[in-house]
């Protein structure tokens, strides 16, 4: 888990985010029952609450076969919702950490996802973080891609038209990509002061791809070269404490964690994506409680819209054994 700023009234304070992972078909594990909210906040609805466990749930994906996949840093696995209303764990226990980021590409077959040992998971032994390429299908891990060296933590991931990978590393301030083919992780930029870099989005084209710097807002690069400046924002308009991304068209939806008031924002980006020229709130307040990321699927957001974090404790244990359930929502674009 990485602690990031948060913003209050414009000021800094430290705040939590992380993201989730994955196991295998073979070894299904314990099944959780799921409980399925029969009433909605206004604007919003609620797919499904986990039970009232530890589980720290972050990232939210499809799987192949059209059912969630939801990842869990403190259970160090990914999970997949039932049909008879239950989760069910989808990667083999014990082939990852805690994980941090997931993203299904559902034209190739494959689940992405980052993983990194943490004091929030249950796993012990060796630290590290990697990219992990899993067959979507079943969750057997095809590949895995490893960034070496201390204080690093692979976090929030996008796919880009070709099939490329690009990675934030929360800790350690760089963002990362995997073309095709290739066999290692390369380094395109590295975030400014007050580094956290967290969600990305990349352009149709492959050209450009965002991230939001938890500390100073959106910053685009040029992946050809690297070249990075920060995206221009009207005045008023608050960019800083944003966590996942995604994209439809020309509007990033924004999971924004780390202000006073948690919300889901649509930033409509100028053509050369340089600057936001309009900012609106689609969803904020109660029920949001440490939203994290989300995807897009047709005229939907579908997103963690409360993750458990503000259940853990900083030594990374839970502070109680029956917290909050974990709550996956949705809501319309249009």
């Amino acid at each position: 888990m990485v602690r990031r700023p948060l913003l209050a009234a414009l000021a800094l304070a430290p705040l939590l985010a992380a993201c989730g992972f994955l196991g295998g078909p073979d070894d299904p594990g314990p099944e959780i029952p799921v409980v399925t909210v029969e009433t909605t906040p206004e604007g919003m609805t609620v797919l499904a609450r986990s039970p009232a466990e530890p589980l720290l749930l972050e990232s939210v994906a499809f799987g192949a076969d059209g059912r969630l996949l939801v990842s869990s840093i403190h259970r160090a696995g990914v999970f997949r919702l039932g049909q008879d209303g239950t989760l069910e764990r989808f990667t083999t226990e014990g082939a990852t950490h805690g994980v941090f980021g997931m993203v299904a590409d559902r034209e190739r077959g494959h689940l992405w996802v980052t993983t990194s040992n943490t004091e929030y998971d249950t796993i012990e032994g060796a630290t590290g973080t990697a990219l992990i390429r899993m067959a979507l299908s079943d969750g057997e891990v095809q590949a895995v891609y490893a960034l070496p060296g201390e204080g690093r933590r692979l976090s929030d991931l996008a796919l880009g038209p070709d099939g490329s990978v690009f990675v934030s590393d929360s800790t350690g301030g760089g963002i990362y990509m995997l073309a095709p083919g290739s066999g290692r992780l390369e380094h395109l930029a590295d975030a400014p002061a007050r580094a956290s870099p967290q969600g990305l989005v990349v352009s149709d084209d492959g050209r450009w791809v965002i991230f939001a710097n938890y500390g100073t807002g959106l910053h685009r690069v040029v992946v050809s070269t690297g070249a990075m400046q920060q995206v221009r924002v009207p005045e008023g308009v608050e960019v800083r404490g944003l966590d996942g991304l995604a994209r439809r068209g020309n509007r990033i939806i924004a999971v924004q964690n780390g202000t006073q008031t948690p919300r889901i924002l649509a930033l409509t980006l100028s053509p050369d994506w340089t600057s936001v020229v309009e900012r609106q709130a689609l969803f904020e307040g109660a029920p949001l409680s440490e939203p994290t990321t989300g995807f897009i699927s047709g005229d939907n957001f579908v997103f963690m819209a409360r993750s458990q974090w503000t259940d853990f404790g900083q030594d990374g244990a839970p502070e109680t054994p029956t917290p909050d359930p974990a709550v996956i929502g949705r809501i319309a674009l249009n």
